[in-house]
């Protein structure tokens, strides 16, 4: 199991989606950044659009650039790891099951879930770490072991104090997308309260009530957050299980649809530059 950098431990590549402002339906301005493994990140290649990009355009126009930096930074047995900063509302962008190669498989491996680390990053968070969730971070790696919390729970209302409160253990896990209420209130209450790592369905139900499915699905998220040794491996063994899921072992099929909050404190994303960028007219 391949532990994800921490700073100092290796290079990562993190690619920032930022919305245009006031662009109906959503379009995004790219920017790759590049850190080398020395918690400095450096601007690798920005969007040169004029409009930016729907989300059905950006493999397409991530492509060429992107696929030009990971397989440089690519080791034998150790693909860069790819983080993907967006606003929370867009959480459920399907990222880790993009692809870039031309050429579609039979058992398709191409998908970059399945063949990288693959995490999303919330993209508010920016520039310097707020205390709550540096410290929040701190005593989560300092914990030995781990759990899935179910959120929101059947016949809870979670509030602040909950979330800020919950153990340090223990990972929010969702069966509903994080894009939609009730997983966009859950997913702004863990953000807003110091968590860094989470789970979620991207195509899951908005409805309140479960389905039975759920039950299994929360199952199998206790038993891989159950096996962590560190946060660090989550990236690493959710990858190995859609790597299985690709080569048809239809035990993982859970977790294809799963979506990974790693957003490391220690690593900030690089602050925003000053001015704002609006949607041409």
């Amino acid at each position: 199991m391949i532990p994800y950098p921490g700073p100092g431990e290796g290079p990562t590549v993190a690619v920032l989606l930022d919305p245009v402002i006031g662009s109906q339906p959503a379009r995004f301005f790219w920017e790759i950044w590049l850190d080398a493994g020395d918690g400095e990140p450096e601007l690798y290649e920005s969007d040169g659009s004029v409009r930016g990009h729907l989300p059905g355009e950006l493999v397409q126009a991530l492509r060429e650039p992107l696929g030009r930096l990971l397989r440089a930074k690519d080791r034998e047995g150790c693909p860069v790891p790819l983080e993907v900063a967006l606003p929370a509302e867009y959480f459920d962008t399907a990222v880790h099951r993009w692809r870039f190669d031309d050429i579609a498989e039979l058992n398709d491996t191409g998908h970059l879930g399945a063949r990288r680390r693959v995490v999303l990053r919330s993209l508010e968070r920016r520039g310097d770490p707020d205390k709550l969730w540096a410290e929040r971070w701190q005593a989560m790696a300092a914990e030995q072991r781990f759990g899935g919390w179910r959120t929101p729970a059947r016949g809870a209302v979670h509030t602040d104090r909950s979330y800020r409160e919950a153990a340090f253990g223990l990972i929010p896990v969702m069966c509903r997308p994080a894009g939609r209420e009730p997983g966009r209130g859950a997913m702004r209450l863990a953000l807003e309260n110091g968590h860094g790592v989470a789970l979620w369905h991207i195509d899951g139900h908005t409805s309140r009530a479960c389905p039975e499915t759920c039950d299994t699905l929360y199952a199998k998220a206790e038993e891989l957050l159950g096996a962590l040794g560190s946060p660090a491996e989550l990236p690493d063994r959710l990858r190995h299980i859609r790597q299985d899921i690709s080569e048809q072992r239809a035990d993982g099929a859970w977790a294809e649809p799963m979506a990974l909050l790693y957003d490391d404190p220690r690593r900030p994303l690089p602050a925003e530059e000053t001015g704002t960028v609006d949607a041409p007219l």
